[in-house]
């Protein structure tokens, strides 16, 4: 595989810490919208409401210097300037992922910038998407259907790993087989199986990756979830019937990383 150029490599990092810390507003400020929706239909008090970015724990608007990315975690020490408490460390990992993932985007595609981006941006949706549903159980629209939509629309400039037709083929039957399996579900228990989050997540990914794919993503996603369950079981001495339930989006993610790396030969040029 041809070398990337430095320069390049140095954007595409410089990108990926910038876009990673906008995801990390994303993965903040979308539950707590979901949280405030439900006092707004309870008539319960609201919450605060910023626009600013903010320490959580004692809401004090941050400088911009606190918001550079890994820089300003290392600098406070993992603490707020203001209250000390401790700052997730989801901040700069997601950051730091981020990075990762659009310099091998690079190394994947170092003759195309613009299909290294398109790939950079749908890993960077995915983990985004994955650490929501992982924190609240929900896949919300605004993320899952953009997702959705621009696999179609890559795939019809020929950006993709799969033709148009199997791309809105793959969008369909993903959409299809988790509302359906969710609905059957559903009839036989009274309980809920698979969300349309889940269904929607599962379309983006057929879009992307097309119809033939969609068993291995599931399988994955299947086989890492039935792991994840197991050991989370043993960690805390339940029985597997006692658990809550585990949110599929992450697991699909897995299922739709893996694939991707399949079809890059583990990194290697097509």
């Amino acid at each position: 595989m041809p070398s990337a150029d430095l320069f390049l490599l140095v954007i595409f990092a410089l990108c990926g810490l910038t876009f990673g810390s906008a995801a990390n507003v994303l993965i903040t400020r979308i539950p707590m919208w979901l949280d405030q929706q439900h006092e707004i239909a309870s008539d319960a008090a609201p919450g605060p409401r910023g626009h600013r970015s903010q320490c959580p724990n004692c809401l004090t608007s941050l400088r911009a210097t606190m918001l550079i990315p890994i820089l300003s975690y290392v600098w406070l020490g993992g603490r707020c300037h203001f209250c000390q408490a401790r700052i997730h460390w989801r901040y700069p990992a997601i950051e730091a992922l981020a990075s990762a993932w659009f310099i091998v985007c690079l190394l994947v595609y170092p003759d195309n910038p613009t299909q290294a981006g398109v790939w950079a941006f749908w890993g960077l949706a995915l983990l985004t998407m994955a650490w929501i549903d992982g924190a609240s159980y929900w896949l919300p629209d605004v993320l899952t259907l953009p997702f959705l939509v621009l696999g179609l629309v890559v795939s019809l400039l020929g950006l993709l790993i799969t033709t148009p037709t199997d791309s809105f083929v793959g969008a369909l039957a993903g959409w299809s087989v988790l509302m359906g399996v969710g609905w059957i579900y559903r009839l036989r228990t009274q309980r809920v199986g698979f969300g349309g989050g889940d269904a929607k997540l599962l379309a983006g990914l057929g879009a992307w990756f097309g119809w033939a794919n969609l068993p291995w993503i599931l399988f994955f996603a299947a086989l890492t979830g039935a792991a994840f369950g197991i050991m989370r079981a043993v960690h805390k001495g339940q029985s597997l019937r006692a658990q809550e339930p585990l949110p599929f989006g992450p697991f699909l993610a897995i299922g739709g990383l893996l694939i991707c790396l399949h079809e890059w030969r583990f990194f290697g040029s097509q």
